[in-house]
This record gives structure tokens, C-alpha cells and sequence, in this order.
């Protein structure tokens, strides 16, 4: 399986993708300090390192999914809150439409990633916007909010949405809701 990688950072989605088996046919970011460290961590073969508003639909290989960690800062109390509007977190819509002109070639699978104030601001507007942006390119669209504690000793929560080509992603529970689960079995004697 192969993934396009968007907003790619230094590549923890890659990390992720990659310890299940997904190879990375495509990174990008714009910032030159993080694709140092892209490259640092994965090398040059995938990695473009331009404005998302300068790639085409057309630049992009073929991959079964493609993942999106767009800018958070619009998204929180350092951003003011401008959602959408803002001019970091607003780029989501490029990877939309970079989406929308693979036409036919689009990826079985989307994943995009932000923080959890994504789902609320702008009274969840932006949230709305970013799933049906979303479902008209043809995918059904779940969320879920999982937070790396649960993986690491560190608190980050964080929502993703998936997508899924015709048909209807099965999220699991994330898996703080499992562990949650399993205490409650505990502190009942096991029933």
C-alpha cells in the first residue's frame, strides 16, 4: 500500500503509515527547517518541498491513501480562533482540491489530523466544512479523537477523520475508550 503524505512536518505520519506496512510515495511541506528534518529521518525520495497552493492533482503518484496534518495554529487561542479563515489552517481546502483533480485517481483513503478545537470552532462550522468537502469528493466520512497518551508518556490529544471510497469506515474505539472499558471489567471482579 502507498500514501501521499500533505502538511508533512517530519514525517510522524509517515511513522506511523510505515510501521503498518505503508510505503511513503509522496511528502510535502513548506517549511524548509521541518524538511531538514523529513530528511533527516527519511531521506529525499518523496519529499517536495513547495507551497501546496503550487501542486496539481497531476503531481501527485498513485496511492491508496493520503494524509493530511494541516496547520493547527488558526485552530486554537494562538491562531484567535480564525478557523478556516485563517491563512494557515485554511490550506486544508488546497488538499481538497488537489484531491478533487486526481479525478478517478483519487486514493481509497483519506486521513486528515488536527487538534481537537478543529471539531469546534467557529461553532463547528469549519469542522462541517472539512467533512463535506470531504464526502463530495466521494468518501464517507468518520472522526475520532485519540490521544497519545494512550501510546506514549506524553498528553496530546488529537481528532482524525477518515475517509473511505464508497463505503463506510469502521473506526475502533480509540483506545482510551478500551481501556476505560477494561477497568470497568476489572473493578467489577471481572463479570
Amino acid at each position: 500500500m502507498r500514501a501521499a503524505e500533505f502538511f508533512a512536518g517530519m514525517g510522524l505520519m509517515r511513522a506511523g503509515l510505515e510501521s503498518v506496512g505503508v510505503r511513503t510515495v509522496f511528502a510535502n511541506d513548506i517549511d524548509g527547517t521541518k524538511a531538514a528534518l523529513y530528511r533527516a529521518n527519511w531521506g529525499d525520495d518523496a519529499l517536495v518541498v513547495d507551497d501546496i497552493r503550487n501542486l496539481r492533482g497531476d503531481d501527485i503518484p498513485d496511492a491508496e491513501v493520503a494524509t493530511a496534518s494541516f496547520p493547527c495554529v488558526d485552530m486554537s487561542l494562538a491562531g484567535n480562533l480564525a478557523g478556516l479563515g485563517g491563512a494557515e489552517s485554511g490550506l486544508i481546502v488546497e488538499f481538497c482540491r488537489i484531491l478533487a483533480e486526481m479525478g478517478e485517481r483519487r486514493p481509497q483513503a483519506v486521513i486528515v489530523e488536527n487538534v481537537p478545537g478543529f471539531r469546534t470552532v467557529n461553532d463547528g462550522r469549519d469542522f462541517a466544512r472539512v467533512v463535506e468537502m470531504i464526502e463530495a469528493l466521494g468518501y464517507a466520512v468518520e472522526h475520532v479523537v485519540i490521544n497519545a497518551a494512550s501510546f506514549v508518556p506524553q498528553s496530546r490529544p488529537r481528532i482524525f477523520l477518515l475517509g473511505v471510497r464508497g463505503s463506510h469506515p469502521a473506526l475502533p474505539p480509540p483506545p482510551d475508550a478500551v481501556a476505560a472499558r477494561l477497568a470497568d471489567v476489572a473493578s467489577r471482579g471481572g463479570d
